[in-house]
C-alpha cells in the first residue's frame, strides 16, 4: 500500500520508485510505515511506465486470481496483469482467455499505479479460525440478554476509568466498556482472536480509548487499571494448564487492578472465595460462577 500510495504521489512531480520490493520501508513498533531509500526516487523513463511496479506485480503473483482452465497451457497467464499490458492483448481478447477477471490495461504509469493499488485494496483473506476467534456470535452488546445484564448492571456501578480485559478473545466486551468511555487495554495470546477484533475496529472506523495486546494473559506486562476484567478464563488452556485456579489465580489476577476485579469462574470453585497471601487489602473482588 505504501509503495503504491507513494508513487501516485510522486507522478504528478515526474519521479517513480525504482524499487518495488519492501527491504526499503521501515516498520518501527506501531508507526506507520516510512520509505527510507531516497535513491530510489528517480525520474521514470518515458519508455517504460513499469518502473518498480513490474517488481511490486512480481512479488503479488500469488495474490493474482487465474481461472483454473486457463492456467497451465501458457505461462503467461499467471501474470495477467503485466502480460496482458506489455504484449499489447485487447479487452476483446482478455475477456475471451480470462472470462473470470477483471483486467485494467493501459501504458499509463498512473492508471497501472491506480489499477495496482485497487486490486491490493480489494483484497479479501478468509479468517484463521481458533476456539476464541468467534466467541460471540453477536457483535454488539445487548442488555435485554441475561449474561450481557450481569455484566451491565456491575460495569454501571463501578464506573471505571481505567480498565485491563484478560483474556479478552475477540475484545467483544472490551469495545463495549471502551464505548462508554474506560480506556480499556484487551489482553489476549490468540492471535487470530487479535486479528479479528483489529480488523472490526478498522470497519467499523472505531474511536474508542481501546488497545490491544497480544500477549500471555499472565506476562502481558502494563500498567493495572481500576478495573480488572477476567471472564471465561479457566475456558483458556493456556491458564487451565499452568495455574492452580484455585489458589493463585486470583492474585495475579489482582496485580492488573488498583482497585476492583470481575471474574467468572468455573462452576465448582470453593465459596467464600480464599484471598491468598500478597492480595491488595480492601479489593473488591466480584466473584461469578
Amino acid at each position: 500500500m505504501l509503495f503504491l500510495t507513494f508513487n501516485l504521489w510522486l507522478k504528478p512531480k515526474g519521479f517513480g520508485l525504482l524499487d518495488g520490493h519492501c527491504s526499503n520501508i521501515l516498520f518501527q513498533d506501531a508507526m506507520p510505515p516510512k520509505w527510507c531509500d531516497l535513491g530510489t526516487i528517480v525520474p521514470p523513463n518515458n519508455f517504460n511506465p513499469f518502473l518498480g511496479v513490474e517488481e511490486f506485480s512480481g512479488r503479488t503473483y500469488p495474490l493474482l486470481p487465474v481461472p483454473a482452465t486457463a492456467a497451465p497451457k501458457n505461462p503467461c497467464l499467471g501474470e495477467p496483469a503485466r502480460s496482458a499490458a506489455t504484449t499489447g492483448i485487447t479487452h476483446a481478447l482478455a475477456r475471451l482467455l480470462l472470462p473470470d477477471l477483471n483486467l485494467s490495461l493501459s501504458s499509463d504509469r498512473k492508471a497501472l499505479v491506480s489499477a495496482l493499488l485497487k486490486f491490493v485494496e480489494n483484497l479479501q483473506f478468509s479468517e484463521q479460525a481458533t476456539a476464541w476467534s468467534d466467541y460471540h456470535p453477536i457483535q454488539e452488546f445487548q442488555p435485554d440478554i441475561p449474561g450481557h445484564q450481569v455484566f451491565f448492571h456491575i460495569f454501571k456501578a463501578i464506573q471505571p476509568q481505567k480498565v485491563v480485559d484478560l483474556g479478552a478473545n475477540a475484545g467483544f466486551f472490551s469495545r463495549y466498556m471502551a464505548s462508554q468511555g474506560a480506556e480499556v487495554l484487551a489482553v489476549e495470546p490468540d492471535e487470530p482472536a487479535v486479528m479479528h477484533r483489529h480488523r472490526r475496529l478498522r470497519v467499523t472506523k472505531c474511536i474508542y480509548p481501546l488497545k490491544l495486546l497480544l500477549a500471555p494473559v499472565g506476562q502481558a506486562d502494563c500498567r493495572p487499571g481500576d478495573l480488572a476484567v477476567a471472564l471465561a478464563l479457566p475456558h483458556h488452556l493456556f491458564f487451565y494448564r499452568t495455574l492452580p485456579l484455585e489458589i493463585y489465580l486470583v492474585k495475579l489476577l489482582a496485580s492488573y487492578t488498583t482497585q476492583n476485579l470481575l471474574a467468572e469462574y468455573r462452576n465448582g470453585l470453593p465459596y467464600p472465595l480464599a484471598y491468598p497471601p500478597g492480595t491488595p487489602c480492601g479489593l473488591n473482588t466480584t466473584c461469578h460462577s
